[in-house]
């Protein structure tokens, strides 16, 4: 989270350019994925079925789409630490005084271990050396992914 390759980073070293080794695109079934609408406090889900019969838009106030987080994981004498690298992969990017990161997991039965390690408090003190940042993590189960925006505030 330093900036472009090239350029002056947050702790004062200059960042060796990389190149990209390649995009990672994606699809996601419709289901997964509901095209939804917010605004004035109301959440209006928008059909996007493909037949002629398009089903009339539905509507609801005040409730989302509930996603259900993954479930802790029973620990037993056999569980093993394991480097985050070796679960997952990571991107991040930053803004001014914002940043966010994404853990994708190597494999979806990775993501109960790593949502339960990796809570908000882990990564604020994660970065405190660096910045106080509020922290707030999103799951997003159909890329087997966890967003986290890190915002340093007023």
């Amino acid at each position: 989270m330093s900036g472009p390759p090239g350029l002056s980073g947050f702790v004062g070293t200059r960042a060796h350019p990389s190149p990209v080794l390649k995009l990672f695109s994606c699809l996601l079934p419709r289901n997964i994925a509901p095209l939804t609408l917010h605004y004035d406090k109301q959440v209006e889900v928008i059909s996007q079925t493909t037949d002629a019969a398009r089903t009339p838009k539905q509507s609801q106030t005040n409730n989302p789409r509930q996603v259900r987080l993954p479930e802790r994981p029973a620990l037993t004498d056999k569980t093993t630490r394991v480097l985050l690298i070796k679960l997952a992969w990571a991107r991040s990017g930053d803004k001014g005084d914002k940043a966010n990161i994404g853990i994708i997991a190597r494999d979806k039965a990775y993501l109960p271990y790593i949502w339960h390690q990796l809570d908000e408090r882990v990564i604020a003190d994660w970065f405190d050396h660096f910045l106080k940042f509020e922290v707030k993590r999103f799951f997003m189960p159909g890329l087997g992914a966890i967003n986290y925006a890190l915002d340093r505030g007023s």
